[in-house]
């Protein structure tokens, strides 16, 4: 027998179930059996049902568990995610950042570095740009004006600083030698101008000094290879408004200024930059570009129509010079007195083969110091052997020589004097007599040029040639 509420086999003769307490009512064993079979069956399915939805609640316990543990692992892995996201983004950002600054830096770098369209252009900027910056001995003057020329014989131009200091212009020189920038400056007033040489036919950079009596002209290279002196074995020294001055025979000057006999000024400048201690290493970098760019070799300095203007300058320098050569000739071959010349050659009397007038012969006057003395239709004849020339404050020459006379009257000594006036005619010449005894004189009054009147014997002797 069997409870009708739980199923559970009951003792015979009970009234109420063990189990779950139920009222056992009297039914016959075989309905009872029957029906406690089917409430077991009933019960066992239900226990299935119950278990088999335990079962399922506790997998869907499971399986809610299973996702919240997937939820949250799922939370906890995007959460990883998110901050490994973030750190990767922030890893990123940093990167770009790195990468910015050094891309900054190295493009400031290399914008200093870069260059300026020459490695000589570019030498000169980086030893600008670090005396800028470490402030040296002898910095680049503000405001100081920036020009490259080019110097023969050596390799890269010359790098040229001019400025003002103390009420005076001034140029230092800058070079390159095994690379590295060398200075040459400047101790005193100076300035370098571009001239053509006359003598060595060529166009070249001096240094222009002066002081209070002299002017110095020295070759740039000059310059380098002295350390910076001012005055080399090779400087061109002027006094001060120097002058070649010449006198004609006829009594005209020719003057040249020194300089000019040896130089000719083109008068050409060469452009250049501006320089300033506000600079930043951009904007010199730019300066020493144009600088760069402004550069010329000297041929290309000089065009066409200066070179003809110079040449033609260098034309009648050469036309003057050779005058004033051939005036220092003519000049060297005649006697001066007072305001008047004697060509040296052949003067005759007026009253030359005249019988009975004294001194009435032809004297030739030579370069070298001697002269004769000829008289027609008669023995007399001189033949000196030395003449010197002695010029007195008074402004005549005194001529003497020693010759072999033949005659009526021979002396071994007579002596010539030639004077503007009869008033400077030594006392002594005109006490000779021609017939003294040892010496004689003879006294010349010149009148114009190449002519004389004779004091003691007052006739007109002309040139008649050499």
């Amino acid at each position: 027998m069997y409870c009708s509420e739980c199923g559970k086999k009951l003792e015979k003769g009970s009234l109420f179930c063990d189990e779950c307490g139920a009222k056992v009512e009297a039914e016959k064993e075989e309905d009872t059996e029957k029906k406690a079979v089917e409430k077991k069956v009933s019960k066992t399915k239900d226990s299935k049902k119950k278990e088999t939805k335990k079962s399922e609640s506790k997998k869907e316990v499971r399986t809610e568990k299973v996702d919240e543990k997937k939820d949250s692992n799922k939370k906890i892995s995007e959460k990883k995610k998110k901050k490994k996201s973030k750190k990767k983004i922030f890893i990123i950002l940093l990167f770009l950042v790195l990468i910015v600054v050094c891309s900054f830096f190295a493009w400031k770098y290399f914008d200093d570095n870069r260059s300026v369209g020459s490695t000589w252009g570019d030498s000169y900027y980086y030893f600008i740009r670090d005396s800028k910056d470490q402030k040296g001995d002898n910095p680049i003057p503000d405001g100081a004006t920036i020009k490259f020329i080019q110097v023969p014989k050596l390799e890269e131009p010359v790098m040229v600083i001019n400025y003002d200091k103390n009420r005076g212009e001034y140029s230092n020189i800058y070079y390159i030698k095994k690379g590295k920038v060398n200075e040459a400056i400047s101790s005193e007033p100076s300035e370098i101008k571009f001239l053509y040489n006359i003598e060595k036919e060529e166009y070249n950079w001096y240094v222009h000094t002066e002081n209070d009596n002299k002017e110095y002209y020295v070759p740039v290279k000059e310059v380098i290879e002295s350390d910076g002196k001012s005055e080399t074995s090779n400087s061109y020294v002027y006094e001060k408004d120097e002058q070649i001055t010449v006198e004609t025979i006829d009594g005209d000057k020719l003057i040249m200024d020194k300089f000019d006999s040896e130089f000719v000024d083109p008068d050409i400048e060469v452009d250049g930059v501006q320089y300033s201690d506000d600079l930043s290493n951009a904007q010199l970098q730019e300066v020493i570009t144009d600088g760069v760019e402004q550069y010329n070799p000297n041929k290309d300095i000089v065009s066409d129509k200066v070179d003809k203007e110079v040449q033609e300058q260098v034309t009648e320098i050469n036309e003057k010079l050779e005058e004033m050569d051939k005036a220092k000739e003519e000049a060297s071959s005649v006697l001066k007195v007072g305001d008047y010349t004697l060509k040296y050659g052949t003067y005759q009397s007026e009253y030359y083969n005249t019988d009975g007038i004294g001194n009435c012969g032809r004297y030739t006057l030579k370069p070298d110091g001697t002269y004769t003395y000829f008289m027609p239709n008669s023995v007399q004849s001189t033949n000196s052997e030395r003449i010197t020339m002695d010029l007195e404050e008074s402004g005549k020459y005194e001529v003497k020589t020693t010759y072999n006379g033949i005659g009526p009257n021979p002396t071994p000594v007579l002596s010539l004097c030639f004077s503007p006036t009869k008033t400077n005619i030594p006392t002594r010449f005109l006490e000779f007599s021609p017939s003294h005894e040892g010496e004689s004189a003879e006294c010349f009054q010149v009148k114009a040029n190449n002519s004389w009147t004779g004091v003691q014997y007052p006739n007109l002797h002309t040139y008649i040639g050499s």
